[in-house]
This record gives structure tokens, C-alpha cells and sequence, in this order.
């Protein structure tokens, strides 16, 4: 009789899931601090970006970790950037860290200072921008750490190139792909009506 109602449940019981592809539109280079061996490794964050069938857009980039890759994923419940939680921090953290960066570069200043907030609903994250050797090097440093298990911790840097690189994803590939995908569903739907 228990197996005829488990059978019967899980034939009778629907499972509504909505599965979409995200597409990896680039990679950045940064580095990471191991203080064990105590030196600098090249990592790479790689940016990913889809639309869900409701039309929803996603943002992922990942930052390589030594125990585990911080994944930043960033998820539009409707149809505003405004409500892409983290995505305008990031944005924001980017645009400074570059303004900054070419001020620094341009008046030869070594500087350092906070620029801000850049948590998802997962990550922590804070950034800090240093201007080093009469601004001839200039680098975002972030602090980031798991929200569900704060021994998952990363301090990667990224350098002013790599910033304009990535601000480059967020604010042109990213709305591209998202472009993309979008015009691609609606003419794959207008044929079903012909």
C-alpha cells in the first residue's frame, strides 16, 4: 500500500522547473594573495550572462578562490536594472576605480581609499582602490566572504586594465548578450504562428 501511494504521488505530482543557459561572454585576469607561500597568483574571473524564459536577466562572474570560486550571481526579478541586487554596486565600484585610476595615473599621486560596498545576496564584498609608485601602478583590491560560511574568504586584486576590461563586460557585452537572447526568443516564437 506505501509504494501504490509513493507511485501514485510522484505520478500525479508535477515539478515545475525553468532551466536557461547562461553563456560565458569573457574572462579577466586578477590576482590572488597566498599568504602561505607568500606571493602573488594569477587567477581569472569569467563573466557570464542569460535570460530566463520569463524574460528575467542573469549576471554571474566568478573569481578563481584557493578553497572556492566566488561566485557573484545577480538575478532581475523584473524588468529594471534598478532591481539588479549587487549588479549597480559592482557597476558603481567599477566606474570609480576607474575615474580614480586615470586621476592617479595622469597627476603621478600614489592614493588609497575605500570605494565601496559590491555584496550580492551570497557575497560580501568591499573594494578598496590603491594608487602605488607615482601612480604607475593602480589596483582594486576587494574583500570578499561567503555569506553562508564565512571561512570562504578572497582577497583579489585587479589592475586599473583589468577594471576597464570588466567594466567593458558589464556595460556593453552583458546588455548585448542580454539583447541577443531576447530578440533571438521572440523570433524563434514568431515562426511557430506563421
Amino acid at each position: 500500500m506505501k509504494r501504490l501511494i509513493i507511485i501514485l504521488t510522484v505520478l500525479f505530482t508535477t515539478v515545475t522547473a525553468q532551466a536557461f543557459t547562461i553563456t560565458q561572454v569573457g574572462t579577466v585576469q586578477s590576482a590572488e594573495y597566498n599568504e602561505i607561500m607568500d606571493k602573488f597568483y594569477k587567477a581569472e574571473v569569467s563573466v557570464w550572462a542569460g535570460v530566463d524564459p520569463d524574460g528575467h536577466k542573469y549576471v554571474k562572474f566568478s573569481f578563481d578562490g584557493s578553497l572556492k570560486d566566488m561566485d557573484f550571481g545577480m538575478w532581475q526579478p523584473d524588468g529594471t536594472l534598478n532591481n539588479l541586487y549587487g549588479y549597480l554596486n559592482w557597476e558603481k565600484v567599477l566606474s570609480k576605480a576607474i575615474e580614480w585610476g586615470d586621476v592617479a595615473k595622469k597627476n603621478q599621486v600614489d592614493h588609497s581609499a575605500d570605494i565601496g560596498d559590491c555584496s550580492t545576496n551570497d557575497i560580501k564584498c568591499h573594494a578598496s582602490f590603491v594608487s602605488i609608485s607615482d601612480g604607475k601602478t593602480v589596483y582594486v583590491r576587494f574583500d570578499m566572504e561567503d555569506k553562508d560560511n564565512q571561512f570562504y574568504k578572497a582577497e583579489p586584486i585587479m589592475m586599473l586594465e583589468d577594471i576597464k576590461l570588466m567594466n567593458y563586460y558589464f556595460s556593453k557585452k552583458v546588455p548585448a548578450h542580454w539583447e541577443k537572447v531576447q530578440n533571438k526568443a521572440t523570433k524563434d516564437t514568431s515562426k511557430l504562428f506563421n
